[in-house]
């Protein structure tokens, strides 16, 4: 089966290097850059450390993160946060690079939509209650790859079901569950695998650097 959805920008680093050539042009703004007044971090009234904040919950992500790096089998891709959750950059580029066609955000500062460029091509983001990433769209070449999150009781990720959808296919269902081996203080997983079934897909790690 053809694995479109490795290539999305949650999972894949190279994939901007491959394909950030077929769009040009900024936006008048770069709306990554978040004004702090205007946001209303999840978890933020709770005064927890470690709560979920800004877009953090888009990547498995709680405290207060200034940085993290995944490595996987493709390679790895590193992403940076402001001191409210606020996604700033993905690999150095700042969020109006990678989305040259805009950003849409909710009333929070979030991010909903990312587009690449006018043909359709980008990402839907959706949110849980508590700030965690509920549901995501990846739309590139005429496919469409959809990701639902499933959590523990914990609220711990547990397993992803991904259907791809294109003009010629009618989307063949793929679920990954995780197996954490490790976590740091404040809780982040910092080595996982990931598993097919039973088969193992790949272990990934992680490197948090952390706001003091």
């Amino acid at each position: 089966m053809k694995k479109l959805i490795y290539l999305s920008l949650l999972s894949l680093p190279l994939f901007m290097t491959a394909c950030g050539n077929k769009t040009q042009g900024t936006t008048e703004a770069d709306s990554a850059i978040v004004d702090s007044d205007s946001v209303v971090a999840v978890g933020e009234e709770t005064k927890n450390p470690d709560a979920v904040k800004g877009e953090l919950g888009l990547f498995e992500l709680q405290g207060p993160v200034k940085s993290c790096t995944l490595k996987n089998k493709w390679g790895k891709t590193t992403r940076t946060f402001d001191e409210q959750g606020m996604w700033l950059t993905h690999d150095g580029k700042p969020l109006a690079k990678v989305y040259p066609n805009g950003i849409e955000r909710d009333e929070q500062g979030r991010i909903l939509k990312g587009k690449m460029d006018a043909n359709g091509n980008g990402d839907d983001y959706e949110y849980n209650a508590d700030g965690k990433r509920k549901r995501y769209f990846f739309h590139y070449d005429g496919e469409t790859t959809e990701e639902l999150n499933s959590y523990d009781a914990e609220g711990k990720l547990v397993s992803v079901k991904k259907t791809i959808v294109s003009f010629d296919t009618d989307g063949e269902p793929i679920t990954e569950t995780y197996e954490i081996l490790s976590t740091d203080e404040h809780g982040n997983w910092t080595k996982r695998k990931v598993l097919e079934g039973k088969v193992v897909e790949d272990t990934q790690t992680r490197t948090i650097e952390y706001y003091k």
